[in-house]
């Protein structure tokens, strides 16, 4: 379910299929409640917006930076639906809402064109709106209920309980209130972020040693051997491109960056190298393998 691109240079793309004859593509959507600040003054009015969206960090992070500019904060751990191609509706309803509070909606309803061909880049939002009718109640909670129609069984929940001294307050002079850091924290956020000295399995210095030593002719002879490698990786239908290319070995290793995330990838590369007869570049490599696993 992975596609990578080797481009000259950055750019949009789009990448478009449809499902086969008699099957029923998926697209994994991410779903984000936010509520807005509660007014304990001249509105009594809960505000709750839910989010489908692109299943990426990106789509995430925009989401929520927006949200946080206008005072709102995620309320619950973000969930992920599988919604079908089988052109049915997108269903969300409020169930089990605490007393001392009425929904002026309980059920709505997202053609299912509007989500499948979405183009927004926030995604897509629905809006939920609960009025106080009794002021000695000083919490709310209830659950949004989201599934695509015919696939109830496959519903995602997601769970509102807040009270008036923990939900997103303004300032006194109506502004939104900084969020705290605990509002923020990534892991609450659903969000997860590589640290910065392991986004690449390969620092720089070896890139550049990797790729002299690989570029050249093979010294037995018979061609490249960045060539043999890639035929090792699965990746030989790329050997045209990587031929066209300044350095074969540097196309190379970045398709192997992308591609290879797993932990022991490193080490794999290693015995790739190895098992070509080119214990240089191994050797080279494994120098740092401990550091940079």
């Amino acid at each position: 379910n992975v596609c990578h691109l080797m481009l000259p240079r950055l750019g949009s793309f789009c990448l478009v299929g449809q499902s086969l004859d008699g099957g029923c593509a998926v697209k994994q959507l991410r779903l984000a409640a936010f509520a807005a600040p509660l007014s304990l003054s001249a509105s009594s009015d809960f505000s709750l917006r839910l989010h489908v969206l692109r299943d990426t960090p990106d789509a995430l992070d925009q989401v929520v930076a927006s949200e946080r500019q206008a005072g709102a904060r995620l309320i619950d751990a973000p969930r992920q639906l599988a919604f079908r191609d089988c052109g049915e509706k997108l269903c969300l309803s409020i169930e089990e809402l605490s007393l001392g509070w009425r929904s002026k909606c309980k059920h709505q309803e997202v053609p299912f064109g509007h989500v499948w061909s979405s183009h927004q880049a926030g995604g897509l939002h629905c809006g939920f709106s609960l009025e106080h009718v009794d002021p000695t109640r000083q919490s709310v909670s209830c659950k949004i209920v989201i599934y695509q129609s015919r696939y109830y069984n496959c519903r995602q929940v997601v769970h509102i309980v807040s009270s008036k001294n923990d939900l997103p307050c303004v300032n006194h002079e109506g502004s939104p209130a900084c969020p705290t850091s605990a509002m923020l924290d990534p892991s609450r956020l659903g969000l997860h972020v590589d640290p910065t000295p392991t986004v690449f399995r390969l620092p720089p210095r070896l890139r550049r040693a990797a790729c002299q030593l690989l570029d050249a002719p093979s010294p037995r002879g018979g061609g490249h051997d960045w060539l043999t490698l890639s035929r090792m990786m699965g990746i030989e239908r790329c050997v045209n491109y990587f031929a066209c290319q300044v350095s074969p070995t540097e196309c190379l290793l970045d398709l192997w960056e992308a591609r290879s995330r797993e932990e022991d990838s490193l080490a794999r590369l290693v015995e790739s190298l190895k098992a070509i007869n080119r214990q240089d570049v191994a050797s080279l490599l494994e120098g740092d393998l401990d550091r940079w696993h």
